[in-house]
C-alpha cells in the first residue's frame, strides 16, 4: 500500500503541488535515483485526495507515479500503481528500455 509514511521511509521528500504541475494533486513525494555513474532520474509519487461527487459517490485517495526524463524530454506516468516497489521497477525498466540519458553524470558535475 502506498502511503506518505511508507514513501518517507524509503527516502522520498514531500513537496506541495503548485499549478500547473499536477492538477488536482495536493502534494507529491520525490526521490532521486543514482548509481556509480551519476543521477539517473527523479521519481515523484503524486497524492490525490478523496473527491466527493454530487451524486453521493466518492473517489478515494489515489496516487500516480511519474518519471521525468530530460533527454529526450518525456514523461512516464503510472496511474494507480499497486505498490511503491512495482512502480520503481517499472520506472527502471522504462529508463533502461528507452535508453534514457542520465539526468546528470558525476563527470559533468566535475567539469
Amino acid at each position: 500500500m502506498i502511503t506518505e509514511e511508507a514513501l518517507a521511509k524509503l527516502g522520498y521528500r514531500k513537496y506541495e503541488c503548485t499549478p500547473p504541475s499536477f492538477p488536482h494533486g495536493d502534494f507529491f513525494m520525490q526521490k532521486r535515483f543514482t548509481d556509480d555513474k551519476g543521477i539517473k532520474y527523479f521519481v515523484e509519487f503524486v497524492h490525490y485526495p478523496p473527491i466527493a461527487f454530487r451524486n453521493g459517490s466518492d473517489w478515494g485517495e489515489d496516487w500516480m507515479a511519474v518519471l521525468h526524463v530530460n533527454e529526450p524530454h518525456m514523461t512516464f506516468e503510472q496511474h494507480r500503481p499497486i505498490s511503491i516497489e512495482v512502480a520503481e521497477k517499472r520506472v527502471e525498466a522504462f529508463f533502461e528500455k528507452m535508453c534514457c540519458q542520465y539526468y546528470e553524470t558525476y563527470e559533468e558535475q566535475r567539469a
